[in-house]
């Protein structure tokens, strides 16, 4: 057992403790149907974070040691390469092009907009406007958790738009690798707060 397993317990005890919880907080829901508990919430809310920062990194009881790994882990220079494809895209005026760097059943959170998107058609619309102020995109910092098939590269970027403002942000986009490529499953942006 790895470091990482040895963390979080090997990612089948990790899914059965949060199924087993899950369980305990439907069941404590259906006692009384009127409110849902808190720690069933918390339990919620720790499961996932347990699934994903942990159980990506476990591997089947039935693997050996000697076994190549099945799983890619994105570093710094995937990182960079995945946002420039994404600047790229947008560099193109063309909305689809920018679609094309989401994963199905992704969600995007815009800049520009209080309105989630999570399907392409509004993705689309959303870039559709986006795209006519001419942005372009730099990261200023940024931090990258990577596990297996899946990173969340968080962090600050500066927009630039054709009429020669700019706008600062915060960004998460998070990757999940899909046949063979890094995809953004959620990606969350919004403005910077006013410095004081």
């Amino acid at each position: 057992m790895g470091p990482e397993q040895a963390m979080w317990g090997g990612g089948s005890r990790v899914v059965r403790a949060c199924h087993v919880h899950t369980e305990r907080g439907m069941e404590t829901r259906m006692g009384n149907s009127a409110s849902i508990t808190r720690n069933s919430i918390v339990g919620l809310g720790i499961c996932g974070s347990l699934l994903l920062a942990g159980c990506a990194n476990s591997t089947s009881s039935t693997s050996s040691s000697s076994a190549s790994p099945t799983c890619m882990r994105m570093d710094d220079k995937q990182a960079q390469a995945a946002f420039d494809r994404w600047n790229a895209s947008l560099a193109t005026g063309n909305p689809d092009a920018v679609v094309s760097n989401y994963a199905p059943g992704a969600v995007l959170l815009p800049t520009l907009s209080n309105v989630p998107r999570d399907t392409p058609a509004e993705m689309r619309d959303y870039f559709e406007h986006f795209l006519q102020k001419g942005p372009q995109g730099k990261i200023d910092y940024r931090v990258l958790r990577s596990a297996c098939d899946m990173a969340v590269d968080t962090g600050d970027y500066t927009f630039t738009f054709k009429d020669g403002t700019s706008a600062a942000a915060r960004f998460t986009f998070v990757y999940s690798y899909v046949n063979g490529e890094w995809k953004i499953i959620s990606h969350h942006s919004s403005l910077a707060p006013d410095k004081a």
